[in-house]
């Protein structure tokens, strides 16, 4: 049967398409989900951004461990060490503390949420001098791990 216009009111033409309302309502629902998913979103890639903190802080204390077992001291610099990984840094600055022969610490710093509070990842071999638990910690009050 092939629908046209109609003057008569009881053959009314058949229209296609949303009403605005429905549209609304589907506009309404993507808000919804759009606020809860974002806060998430951020999460997420804000943890996948800390492990290049962990991996380089990690690679520096594997370095040490060994450069100290070939000789019986740390070594005062990263050149020194022959680290070479910094190029892949990409969110962190990495930086360290002079410490001496029997000890190091190394930081790295990044605003990875453009808020006021930092990123801080310390790698030390002396933990207990700077309250943490492990050789490579987070010392960001709000981070997850």
């Amino acid at each position: 049967m092939k629908l046209t216009a109609s003057l008569h009111p009881t053959h009314p033409m058949r229209e296609y398409g949303f009403t605005l309302i429905e549209l609304m309502i589907v506009v309404g629902i993507i808000g919804i989900l759009a606020t809860m998913g974002i806060p998430e979103y951020l999460n997420f890639t804000s943890r996948s951004k800390q492990s290049e903190a962990k991996a380089v802080l990690a690679g520096i204390v594997t370095s040490q461990t060994v450069y100290f077992s070939e000789y019986n001291t740390f070594a005062p610099t990263l050149t020194e060490l022959e680290y070479e990984n910094q190029s892949a840094m990409k969110y962190y600055a990495l930086s360290s503390e002079a410490g001496d022969d029997a000890s190091y610490a190394y930081t790295m710093t990044a605003n990875l949420d453009a808020d006021v509070a930092l990123d801080v990842w310390l790698a030390t071999n002396l933990p207990e001098a700077y309250g943490v638990a492990d050789s490579v910690d987070n010392l960001s009050d709000d981070s997850a791990q």
